[in-house]
């Protein structure tokens, strides 16, 4: 592979670099414009920048160091959690001073090869800029980094070609999101049907309260000797559909929340902002935990119900639509314990009930490893577009 002359980013020959400013945040009126100013928050690798969270007026740009960048402008994020982020301005705009602009002499310099490049080496640039908890580079630091400089030509059919394969990369995770959105589905569509044949059959209705027996709320300091397994709100992550940190408290340190004693089998449903679902069947190893008042506890008769069918209802849309309505209060949006048991659900002949838990048992399976086959496919192709942007860079230095 031909290899190519380098020059470093600070080479005003190839390319003007500098960073913006933050306006007066005592003057209001500087942020009552329409001139688009960027933080480096904002920047996600987008080609196609044209606007921003906050707008500046004219006078915030002649009374601070905040200045145009024109369009074309390559940014790079220089600070904080999102450093090493890009971005292509579509339009002229402003940036903060996290972040670094450069301006392309259009002569010999392709906005995009640069951009592609630094998204390519940026790992590296990174690894010299760690200070502290987070990354902080610097325009001394990026002004450092040499970048092959080919002809013009020659940059913009590597561009073409790092398109092309991106493209392809990018029609891959599309299929595999549409296919993860499908098998998502399958539930809901499942439970739809069910429905509609529960009506058709003739099954009763019955409110939660009437299928379910009682729960016990103890004090831990009474009920146990040393410790104690808790689950708090934040012990539940629906993304992996379990509890993943319930805590063990020696008694005397016992949240005042920590009242209900759950048993194996029970549900426990989050009560503050139940569109969230983070609802739970309690396993074996976690029966004879407390749990947060900040769950409502069901627990099934289960010479009535079936303690997963009970669970697949409560945890489906069906539902949620009908306990959203019944939320209150703006900052922590919470329903109460009694409008959950209020809550009527078709109640089909108990051997039915377990043929649809068997049914939807499969569906949830099918859906794990859909799950599982996404998480796998957006890594490869991660590593994939790496591998691109490599062969694309890889020797072409002198």
């Amino acid at each position: 592979m031909k290899k190519y002359q380098t020059k470093k980013l600070a080479d005003k020959d190839i390319l003007f670099m500098s960073s913006g400013g933050t306006p007066s945040r005592e003057k209001l009126e500087y942020y009552k414009g329409d001139i688009v100013w960027l933080k480096s928050g904002e920047l996600n690798d987008s080609q196609h920048i044209n606007n921003s969270e906050e707008k500046i007026s004219e006078d915030a740009l002649k009374n601070s160091s905040a200045k145009i960048f024109p369009k074309n402008t390559v940014l790079f994020a220089m600070y904080g959690a999102t450093a090493g982020k890009l971005g292509i301005l579509d339009m002229p705009a402003a940036t903060n001073q996290a972040v670094a602009g450069m301006i392309c002499n259009e002569k010999v310099l392709y906005y995009k090869y640069l951009f592609y490049f630094l998204f390519n080496t940026r790992e590296k640039i990174i690894d010299k800029a760690w200070g502290g908890a987070q990354p902080n580079l610097s325009q001394t630091i990026i002004k450092r980094i040499e970048i092959p400089l080919p002809p013009l030509e020659i940059q913009k059919k590597i561009v073409e070609r790092i398109e092309k394969m991106m493209a392809k990369i990018d029609e891959g995770r599309k299929l595999r999101k549409e296919a993860m959105a499908d098998a998502s589905s399958l539930i809901p569509s499942a439970l739809n049907k069910i429905f509609k044949e529960g009506k058709n059959k003739g099954w009763e209705e019955k409110t939660i309260s009437e299928i379910t027996e009682k729960t016990e709320k103890i004090n831990p300091a009474d009920f146990f000797d040393k410790k104690f397994s808790y689950i708090d709100i934040t012990s539940v992550s629906k993304s992996v559909d379990h509890i993943v940190r319930a805590r063990i408290l020696p008694v005397e340190k016992a949240p005042s929340r920590a009242r209900n004693l759950v048993k194996e089998e029970d549900i426990i449903f989050a009560t503050t902002r139940p569109y969230l679902k983070n609802i739970i069947i309690i396993s074996k190893d976690l029966s004879g935990s407390v749990a947060s008042t900040g769950f409502c506890i069901i627990r099934s008769n289960k010479k009535m119900v079936d303690p997963k069918y009970i669970y697949y209802i409560v945890d489906s849309d069906y539902f949620l639509s009908r306990i959203i309505p019944l939320q209150r209060g703006a900052s922590y949006p919470a329903v109460s314990d009694s409008d959950i048991y209020n809550q009527k659900i078709p109640l089909p002949p108990l051997p039915e009930q377990k043929k649809i838990v068997k049914y939807l048992d499969s569906l949830s399976a099918k859906i794990g490893k859909v799950k599982d086959m996404q998480g796998q496919t957006n890594k490869e192709l991660k590593e994939l577009e790496k591998a691109v942007l490599r062969e694309a860079f890889v020797e072409r230095s002198c």
